[in-house]
């Protein structure tokens, strides 16, 4: 969230909101998101299943599927708002500018078309590469993605790999334009950890050598340590914390961050006792679990320190200190 002078935010979310409108039901799944991606920075995004981590992925890339819908906010992506373009303009950004890694490689991956015909398309679209020239390329890229024989293997269908293998695809068409930004969701999901390791340590040399931005989403803080810059907590729709992966490990001020870095104590070697609100039990207010406020703070439900004030009014978003934002009313 601080900003850089000498330089332009590569991504700049603001005020996103996505609503899932079914008949006589609202999801908010999304509301009033603003985050930051500057060039050669990797934010990971964290949270619980259904946070709608996901789904401000897809916003972003204006691929949220029905009933959902954006219904407010802008998304600039060097300083062209993605929300405001033809689809046709958008088609074109999508894979050049902006990789995406998507949760599921199976469903991802066209079934109908071998690995290496799909990488190869993507370059032809969007480099106007010859087909020869997308084919050997195609062939390069799934190499360096960890696919070898990339010969034999370019020649397969999403089907014939395993999930190890269709993730490594997944990798390759989402680097083959080298994008300035990447989305990744989840994408060392059900991985044993040696093919994770070595995934991250590739995306993370990529992301050196390029300089590209990266939206890294993950429910998994292992992965967070190990290759984020900053760290954005996201509950219920919202972001709650926003800071340093340093910062926000060893001193997480959210109740919901705390409960997820002690959940998780052992990548610091024990979270630090961050400053807790002073609640009393008399002050705190008795909430049903499974549900968040209708006019407070989403969390109120689940937090040990809520107040009154908590479940009346929503929590600021704030900037407590230099590059550390958080919504919540007792910090």
């Amino acid at each position: 969230m601080t900003a850089r002078a000498e330089e332009v935010p590569l991504l700049r979310v603001r005020g996103l909101a996505t609503w899932f409108v079914e008949v006589g039901r609202v999801t908010r799944a999304v509301n009033g998101v603003d985050l930051t991606v500057w060039p050669g920075q990797v934010v990971g995004l964290v949270g619980e299943s259904g946070s709608g981590k996901s789904v401000t992925a897809l916003s972003i890339l204006r691929l949220v599927p029905p009933p959902g819908r954006v219904v407010a906010g802008e998304v600039w992506l060097q300083g062209c708002d993605l929300l405001r373009l033809p689809e046709r303009a958008l088609r074109a950004i999508r894979g050049r500018d902006i990789g995406y890694i998507a949760q599921d490689p199976l469903a991802a991956l066209n079934p109908v078309l071998t690995v290496g015909a799909q990488v190869a398309e993507v370059l032809r679209r969007h480099l106007r590469a010859t087909r020869r020239q997308a084919w050997l390329r195609a062939l390069e890229l799934l190499e360096q993605a960890g696919l070898a024989p990339a010969s034999a293997l370019a020649r397969a269908y999403p089907h014939q790999l395993s999930g190890g293998q269709r993730q490594r695809v997944l990798w390759a068409l989402a680097l083959a334009c080298r994008p300035p930004l990447l989305l990744a969701d989840e994408p060392t999901t059900a991985l044993d950890a040696t093919l994770q390791a070595d995934l991250l340590a590739r995306l993370q040399d990529w992301q050196r050598q390029t300089g590209s931005g990266v939206l890294l989403i993950t429910h998994d803080l292992a992965v967070v340590a190990a290759v984020a810059d900053v760290v954005a907590v996201m509950y219920a729709g919202q972001l709650v914390e926003w800071a340093a992966v340093e910062q926000l490990g060893l001193a997480p001020l959210h109740p919901y961050s705390q409960q997820l870095w002690q959940a998780a104590a052992h990548l610091y070697g024990g979270v630090a006792q961050a400053a807790k609100p002073a609640v009393t039990a008399a002050g705190a207010v008795a909430a049903d679990e499974g549900g968040a406020a209708a006019d407070g703070c989403r969390f109120a439900p689940r937090c040990p320190y809520v107040l009154p004030r908590c479940v009346e009014q929503p929590p600021p978003w704030r900037e407590v200190q230099r590059g550390h934002w958080v919504r919540c009313a007792l910090v």
